[in-house]
């Protein structure tokens, strides 16, 4: 805690909190369980966009054939592929704008 706490467990603690107000505890977990989410949403997009990739790279070296894809290949299909997650971003950020400001 920020206030009642000691020097010594302010220096130990990874995080100190500014106040010793209970809401601000609870409004500190909901902002980590928001990031984990948004971290595991995170990992599944890439795994489910490049997975293919993944299997079809482990079945070529498996049995032996060339590479299908090159890695510009590779890269140049990822930044197409983010181009859509960005748009998603920013239409998010103007709607946001818009309904918080009321313009």
């Amino acid at each position: 805690m920020g206030i009642s706490g000691t020097e010594i467990t302010k220096q130990a603690a990874d995080i100190v909190l500014a106040n010793d107000d209970f809401s601000t505890i609870v409004a500190a977990v909901e902002e980590g369980r928001q990031v984990f989410d948004n971290i595991l949403k995170f990992i599944v997009y890439l795994l489910s966009c490049n997975g293919a990739e993944i299997i079809l790279m482990l079945l070529c070296a498996a049995i032996n054939t060339p590479l299908p894809f090159t890695t510009i290949m590779i890269l140049w299909a990822n930044i197409i592929g983010i181009i859509y997650v960005i748009y998603v971003i920013l239409n998010t950020a103007i709607i946001f704008i818009h309904t918080f400001f009321a313009l």
